[in-house]
């Protein structure tokens, strides 16, 4: 009987390995060939990742993606697949041309983006409308991995400079410090300060500005809240970049110029991220705190 038993069990075991296998074997295969045919892309996307301190955050974001889609795994099973085939067919087919185009010129954003135009679409061909509205916001998140084209980067980098620049000293000129500005040179008594390409804060913006949308889709609060946060990390990682150059100038000028510098390469950038990272999570612990005590507020009464 105790044989029987285990027979039993066993068969049904095997029984529910082979169906998990028949399951997730075709979904394998899909995501080799979608890997072989863009390695390409995912090939030089990983390298700029590597070489360009601006998107080392690139690394992370795939995880994160990844841990939002696993948050949401027990909704999904209850949504039934309903293929949407012909606008799936519609949005792949596009991003496959694209991504040919691309590929041939080596217009490596054009084709990043037309190889998640064609991920978009081979969800909502396989699973639906519904089903992508889903996890609509992991698959969205996937596009902050994507450096932008060095023509859009050095467009805001000059700006930015320039913000960042006028910004400090002004602040500094309120406090007391007498000085004078010449475009992003900023000169004080035995110290001047240059607010290079590197200074202009625009790899602060792109850092926070994707753990601003993580921030946002993890705080339980309003659509509009969330957007607000997610904003918040452009204004926020200006004010933490000005604030940077306002403390390399007071270490140039109130204890040395090499100080400064050494600041300037050692620790900084972690400090810009740090102070921007501590602003946003007090933004969105506000608005939580808010949204909380607005429900308790309504129910009460």
């Amino acid at each position: 009987m105790r044989s029987e038993n285990s027979a039993l069990r066993k068969s049904a075991l095997f029984a529910s390995t082979e169906k998990k296998a028949r399951r997730w074997l075709p979904l394998t295969l899909l995501a080799l060939c979608f890997l072989a045919l863009f390695f390409p892309a995912l090939r030089e996307l990983v390298r700029d990742w590597t070489i360009d301190p601006n998107y080392e955050h690139g690394f992370l974001v795939p995880v994160i993606s990844a841990y939002l889609l696993w948050q949401k795994r027990n909704e999904l099973q209850a949504i039934p697949r309903q293929p949407a085939i012909g606008l799936g067919l519609a949005i792949s087919s596009l991003g496959l041309l694209l991504y040919t185009v691309a590929n041939a010129g080596a217009e490596w954003f054009v084709a990043r983006t037309a190889m998640l135009l064609t991920l978009y679409g081979m969800v909502l061909y396989f699973a639906g409308l519904r089903f992508f509205k889903k996890i609509s916001v992991p698959l969205l998140y996937l596009g902050f991995m994507i450096p932008l084209p060095y023509v859009v980067y050095y467009r805001l980098t000059f700006p930015l400079q320039q913000i960042a620049s006028t910004g400090a000293f002004r602040i500094m000129r309120g406090l007391g410090m007498a000085g004078q500005q010449e475009g992003n040179i900023l000169h004080f008594s035995g110290f001047s300060l240059e607010v290079i390409e590197a200074c202009s804060g625009l790899r602060s913006i792109m850092v926070l500005i994707t753990l601003g949308a993580l921030l946002a889709c993890l705080t339980p609060v309003s659509n509009l809240a969330r957007g607000f946060v997610f904003l918040a990390a452009v204004p926020i990682a200006i004010a933490a970049n000005i604030f940077r150059l306002i403390t390399l100038a007071m270490l140039g000028i109130f204890v040395s110029p090499e100080a400064a510098m050494s600041f300037l390469h050692e620790g900084s950038g972690i400090m810009v991220f740090l102070f921007g990272l501590l602003l946003l999570s007090i933004l969105a612990g506000l608005l939580r705190w808010y949204n909380s005590h607005s429900v308790t507020g309504s129910s009460s009464a």
